[in-house]
């Protein structure tokens, strides 16, 4: 059986990986795109589906009060 606390493991680790580009070309590629899309008519709506998938994991990380 698989608890809770193992899926939401499981969950955060899968939103990271999908955060971290693998190469040098992806990482390029994702800048130029965000560069261009900057620039562009209607960039709200573009750019929200660029930048989800790095809200998603930053509110998947849970930090400490100190």
């Amino acid at each position: 059986m698989t608890t809770v606390k193992s899926w939401n493991g499981m969950a955060q680790l899968a939103l990271v990986q999908r955060m971290v580009l693998r190469s040098a070309g992806q990482v390029r590629i994702s800048m130029a795109m965000l560069s261009l899309l900057s620039r562009l008519p209607g960039k709200d709506r573009l750019m929200v589906k660029a930048v989800e998938p790095i809200h998603r994991a930053a509110a998947a990380i849970t930090l400490k009060q100190y």
